[in-house]
């Protein structure tokens, strides 16, 4: 796992568990960093959040052609936690 977003999953564990328990509606289910780095591998507002927060500042730029551009997607997450 990349230094940077091992410092991220450090940081932000409690708020990242929240977030997959809600994801799994599974309050006890059990995460550890390598479940954590999946999720935010997969999940889109997961990767933004550990993104737009550096743990992958070193990527090409190039990968995305809309990088600058709004995102309004919404991960599964991000919108259970609106209701």
């Amino acid at each position: 796992m990349e230094p940077k977003l091992q410092k991220f999953i450090d940081h932000n564990r409690g708020r990242l568990d929240a977030s997959i328990r809600i994801a799994l509606n599974d309050p006890n289910f059990d995460i550890d960093d390598d479940e954590r780095e999946l999720w935010i591998a997969n999940d889109e507002g997961l990767y933004h959040w550990a993104r737009s927060e550096g743990a992958f500042e070193d990527e090409d730029e190039d990968e995305d052609d809309g990088e600058n551009e709004k995102d309004d997607s919404v991960s599964f997450w991000e919108s259970e936690s609106n209701q």
